[in-house]
């Protein structure tokens, strides 16, 4: 079966000019037999992907792991151009946040 996870990652700086706070998430497309394995492969796929790297601006900055928010099943295992992989209900705040940080003007 085919899932998609959301994988949660937070930003730590060791330079005093990042205090703002700030996460990425990270939705990845998984073959797990069920919704554990899937997680348990979205562990795996998180840890191995934290980063760290020294800044543009000056100092540190670590991408670190913090945990698996969630794995859905894919119901339709046929893609091609355009298939949706990840859909989910947002508060009006989250949509906000997001038309002010999106590619599409």
């Amino acid at each position: 079966m085919w899932f998609a996870a959301s994988i949660l990652y937070e930003r730590v700086g060791t330079d005093e000019a990042l205090t703002d706070e700030l996460w990425q998430e990270s939705i990845v497309l998984l073959d797990a037999l069920d919704a554990e394995e899937a997680a348990d492969k979205a562990r795996d796929i998180g840890s191995s992907r934290s980063v760290a790297y020294d800044a543009v601006e000056g100092g540190r900055v670590r991408w670190e792991f913090r945990r698996v928010a969630g794995v859905d099943d894919i119901l339709n295992a046929m893609f091609a151009h355009g298939t949706e992989v990840f859909s989910r209900f947002i508060s009006p705040d989250l949509a906000t946040a997001l038309m002010r940080h999106g590619t599409d003007q």
